[in-house]
This record gives structure tokens, C-alpha cells and sequence, in this order.
């Protein structure tokens, strides 16, 4: 999979939209696996202008992840009506996972009602492998930070992003 970032100023910009359409079929790129990051407050300076943005990208495939996800204080209202695929946990509750069970019950917490809505999850800043480990008790989908390697140019970045729940089928 590959992040990118939008801006608040991306959002709504019809251009995006047909740079992407263009590049998925000028590339053969499948869609699926282009995660488009976008901050609450940024989708909800116009809610409606979002939507259809987003839609327009959901049509092709793409996904989308609600970036910063838990810090808002409209999250969980503003989750139901955004066509978001991914919560992106918010650094702040994943930096001391390991060590601060009042993280650990959040982060579950958010697990929780992203499993209930059908949505998975990422945890932003994984810097160790104690934070991994408790990432993975708490369900957490997928992970990113430093301890899987710094950021890369665009052509490098073309790697999927690490799983963290275990295969359901592991044999062991």
C-alpha cells in the first residue's frame, strides 16, 4: 500500500481526481492499494465538498484514511458520514503504548469501533517492538514509523505496509 497525504487545500480539487484516474490506467496501478490520508478537519471545512471528493477517489478504488484519528472531538459523529476506509491512530496514543495502560485501553477502544463499522486501522510512530507487540494484542491492522524504516521518495515508497494482526490461518 501507499499513503499520501492530501492537504486541505487538495480536498475537492477535480484535478486531483483526474491526475489519479490518469495515472491508475497510464500505470496499470491498482487502486486498491493507494490510501489517500486526510485529516478530520480538513474533510469537514466542507463536509459535502469531501464526500464527493472522496467518492469520486472511491470509485476508482482508491481508499481513504481518517488521519489523527481520536483527537477530534467530533470524530466519532463525523466518522459515520465520511467514506473512509482506515483509521489512522493518532501518534499521540501509540508513542507510549507499551508502558501507559490508559493508551492501550484507547487504542482497543478505537479497534473496537472501527471492527463495528467495518473499517480497519493504522498506528502512526511505531518506534520499537514493544509497541508493536501491544499494537498487535490490540488488534491494530496495519503499522507504520521508524522501526520499520524512514520515509522514502515516491519511486522507493512502493512497498506494502506491514500487517500487523496475525493471518487467521497461521498453523500454529
Amino acid at each position: 500500500m501507499l499513503g499520501v497525504n492530501l492537504s486541505g487545500r487538495s480536498i475537492g480539487q477535480q484535478e486531483i481526481v483526474e491526475l489519479v484516474k490518469d495515472a491508475v490506467v497510464h500505470h496499470r496501478l491498482d487502486a486498491s492499494r493507494l490510501i489517500f490520508e486526510i485529516t478530520e478537519s480538513a474533510a469537514i471545512s466542507d463536509l459535502g465538498l469531501a464526500i464527493d471528493f472522496m467518492s469520486a477517489l472511491n470509485a476508482m478504488g482508491c481508499r481513504f484514511a481518517l488521519d489523527d484519528f481520536g483527537v477530534g472531538f467530533s470524530s466519532l459523529y463525523r466518522l459515520k458520514q465520511l467514506p473512509v476506509e482506515l483509521l489512522k491512530i493518532d501518534g499521540n496514543f501509540v508513542r507510549g503504548l507499551a508502558l501507559d495502560q490508559a493508551d492501550r485501553a484507547l487504542v482497543k477502544a478505537i479497534v473496537e469501533v472501527a471492527a463495528a463499522l467495518d473499517k480497519e486501522t493504522i498506528a502512526e510512530f511505531v518506534e520499537d517492538a514493544a509497541t508493536l507487540a501491544s499494537l498487535r494484542d490490540a488488534g491494530v491492522d496495519y503499522a507504520q514509523g521508524f522501526f520499520f524504516g524512514k520515509g522514502l521518495p515516491l519511486e522507493e515508497a512502493l512497498i506494502p505496509l506491514p500487517r500487523v494482526a496475525a493471518p487467521e490461518n497461521s498453523g500454529g
